[in-house]
């Protein structure tokens, strides 16, 4: 009964609710709907290639994309939201690394996308409310690092240290529908703010970036980081390394209102003030 429930629910384009005790909420529409990407990758090979091979075929299926912000805030419970057909920076890069990583374990349920998005996305993998999502890139990184899904690679390719100063959230409460309802996530966002600031990250200052960034690979994650005050990244995606070695950004951008395949990351970071430099993440 349960195996038939979940073809329905596929042939809609829906997911099943999961069964360990939090709400999911899922959209497949579209070009990027799930079961075409499956088949498609099913049918073309892409099954067989390594990771990284694998992983780039996937990030470049989203591109045009929409990109649409704040979907991860419109339920008032805390819920693992994934939707195949609107995306923010973050989300994007999340999805791609968690349908990449199933298929490559020969796993095909929606089912099983949704449980690598929440074990990434969230605090020990578990939701219990707001507070247990990880905000902040920089808690991100920290917590996928400390889990295996990710290496830091930014101090092998030259990066130097740098510490973050992060509190942007608990001291504009204002900016967040969840912590205007909710008063009391308040001190918790804090206390994990100031965690972030007890730790060393690594980052690539922007200024040491050229076309061609030695080391790198196509889609290794790459977080720009800010100088916005209390704020520690800005942006998220991934390089795309062509073949004469010159490194472009692939990202979900704001300012085209889609997954694009942009200009040399070099040259994005140049273009924007208050991006200081990249943290460079492996998947593993």
């Amino acid at each position: 009964m349960l195996e038939t429930r979940r073809n329905i629910l596929k042939i809609l384009g829906l997911s099943l609710i999961l069964p360990f005790n939090y709400n999911a909420i899922a959209q497949v529409g579209g070009n990027s709907g799930y079961l075409k990407l499956v088949n498609k990758a099913r049918q073309s090979g892409w099954l067989g290639l390594p990771f990284p091979e694998l992983m780039k075929k996937i990030a470049l299926e989203f591109l045009d994309v929409p990109y649409v912000g704040g979907t991860l805030d419109k339920s008032e419970q805390e819920s693992c939201t994934v939707l195949l057909d609107q995306l923010d920076c973050v989300t994007y890069f999340e999805t791609v690394l968690a349908i990449s990583k199933c298929l490559s374990m020969n796993k095909y349920d929606f089912e099983d996308v949704f449980a690598f998005v929440q074990k990434t996305r969230y605090r020990g993998g578990i939701i219990t409310d707001y507070t247990s999502r990880l905000h902040y890139t920089a808690d991100w990184i920290y917590e996928n690092v400390k889990n295996k899904i990710v290496k830091d690679i930014t101090k092998d390719l030259g990066g130097e240290k740098i510490n973050f100063n992060v509190g942007f959230m608990s001291t504009n409460p204002e900016k967040y529908k969840q912590l205007n309802a909710n008063p009391d996530y308040i001190p918790v966002i804090n206390l994990q703010e100031k965690e972030i600031n007890k730790r060393d990250y690594f980052y690539i200052p922007k200024d040491k970036l050229g076309t061609k960034i030695k080391g790198i690979r196509t889609c290794d994650i790459i977080a720009i980081t800010t100088s916005i005050n209390g704020l520690d990244y800005s942006h998220t995606g991934f390089a795309y390394v062509e073949e004469n070695g010159d490194t472009r950004f692939l990202h979900a951008s704001s300012a085209k209102k889609k997954v694009v395949l942009d200009t040399y990351l070099s040259d994005y970071l140049n273009g924007k003030k208050k991006d200081t430099g990249i943290t460079v993440l492996r998947p593993l």
